[in-house]
């Protein structure tokens, strides 16, 4: 058994002000791959060795959830566990099958050529339009969820709805951060408001989607479905809760996973060459359809490696139930785990020159030779992330329906800075040129 290395008195102080992705780095390349480090909330450990991220993982008994997500989703489908996560996560289920997702493709694709086209008129009069990728992707994230899942047209003309979930994430993560943050009044005044104005636009959700009347999209099902524990419909509480959910797990994550996607396009001319060239040979000139993202090799791969150096949801933290060994390493009771994919996609011995842009990483033969939970965005095991197709589905229409329409080109010449929240979006904003192209 290895002792777990534990990070020497005066660690935190020293690190101080660095980011948390700074001193994850840090720790890790110091002291190995499972450091225990004291912050100003008890211990944690950070875990950097894949074959832990396996076992903890694949065990959500002895390693259950965190609750720092439930101050916002409450019994939400990705803060529950135990029975009442499975009864929930039994009704999300069906609405990302194959059948549901040819649907949903339709609306994706309505919604990315209307913001399209709407770039192209803006641009109509000077050549190209620069843009901040960042609001116009979260906008776009936001259009979808809202007309596939949650089964209304959210109209949102000023993207209030993002400063509201941005202010939340802002105190998620500082709530989450396992280096010591505290609050002074002025800011639990501010978290209190920003938390309220998050339950007012929930339920203003629900009550445009009762005036509607029942259908079969994910939030009306939840609304007419008993629940096999009580034999009664979702409270209003609980739909609060899943609203939410979709809000931040499906809204914010798939927003920020296009938002790095559009970057890494104008960074890389060399990558948008190939998934045009990929592109008009499958599809033409037509819209691209589910059926056809089998055959959009490349695009998938280039959507693979932009969550391998982006993935929306940066660390996921546990608790350890029980004392407990772990990859040869032994575990204290009652400590928290942070495992983080931006450790491991970013690891060396897994990932040559990781920091380099390869969507040729995950060629099939590249995939094989790597161990499976070398690479996990969406999370591994029974929490594994039930909207991950879809999010992936998001990603393969963007790619299909812009850079058949635009020639896309970073501004800044330097890569945005990561903000580590709960998610890792970027540092001010991601400004984008479009230029459209001739035909």
């Amino acid at each position: 058994m290895h002792p777990v290395t534990h990070s020497p008195p005066g660690t935190r102080e020293a690190l101080q002000g660095r980011s948390p992705l700074e001193v994850i780095e840090y720790l890790t390349q110091t002291y190995g791959s499972i450091v225990r480090y004291s912050t100003g909330l008890g211990d944690l450990y950070v875990i950097a060795e894949p074959e832990a991220v396996r076992q903890i993982l694949s065990n959500p008994e002895k390693f259950p959830r965190s609750q720092v997500l439930a101050v916002a989703l409450g019994d939400g489908l990705l803060a529950s566990e135990g029975a009442y996560w499975r009864q929930v996560r039994r009704l999300y289920q069906p609405k990302f099958t194959p059948a549901h997702l040819a649907e949903y493709t339709a609306i994706m694709v309505e919604e990315t050529v209307a913001l399209a086209e709407r770039w192209r008129e803006e641009a109509a009069s000077q050549g190209a339009v620069l843009t901040n990728a960042a609001r116009e992707m979260m906008r776009l994230s936001l259009a979808i969820i809202g007309r596939t899942v949650l089964g209304q047209p959210i109209e949102d003309p000023d993207y209030r709805i993002g400063d509201i979930v941005t202010e939340v994430m802002k105190y998620l993560g500082e709530l989450g951060s396992t280096f010591g943050t505290r609050f002074h009044a002025g800011q639990n005044r501010a978290m209190r408001r920003a938390f309220h104005n998050l339950d007012r636009l929930a339920e203003a959700i629900i009550a445009g989607r009762r005036q509607k009347g029942p259908e079969q999209d994910l939030l009306s099902v939840l609304m007419q479905t008993p629940l096999s524990d009580t034999g009664e419909p979702m409270s209003d509480r609980q739909l609060r809760d899943e609203v939410v959910t979709s809000l931040l797990g499906g809204h914010e994550t798939t927003g920020i996973m296009m938002m790095w996607a559009m970057d890494l396009l104008g960074r890389h001319p060399e990558v948008q060459e190939r998934l045009l060239a990929e592109c008009r040979q499958v599809l033409g000139d037509r819209p691209v359809t589910f059926a056809d993202l089998p055959r959009l090799e490349y695009t998938r791969r280039f959507l693979d490696e932009t969550l391998r150096l982006y993935p929306p949801v940066w660390s996921l933290v546990r608790r350890v139930a029980e004392p407990v060994d772990v990859a040869g390493f032994r575990l204290e009771e009652g400590a928290h785990l942070m495992v983080s994919a931006w450790l491991i996609h970013r690891n060396e011995a897994l990932w040559p020159e990781p920091t380099r842009f390869d969507p040729d990483r995950f060629l099939p033969e590249a995939v094989a030779a790597r161990p499976r939970h070398a690479y996990f965005p969406f999370g591994l095991g029974q929490h594994i992330c039930v909207g991950q197709h879809f999010a992936l589905l998001e990603g393969f229409v963007l790619v299909a329906e812009l850079v058949r329409r635009f020639r896309i080109e970073s501004v800044s010449p330097e890569p945005p800075e990561p903000l580590p929240l709960i998610t890792i979006r970027a540092k001010g904003p991601v400004p984008v040129r479009l230029e459209p192209r001739v035909a």
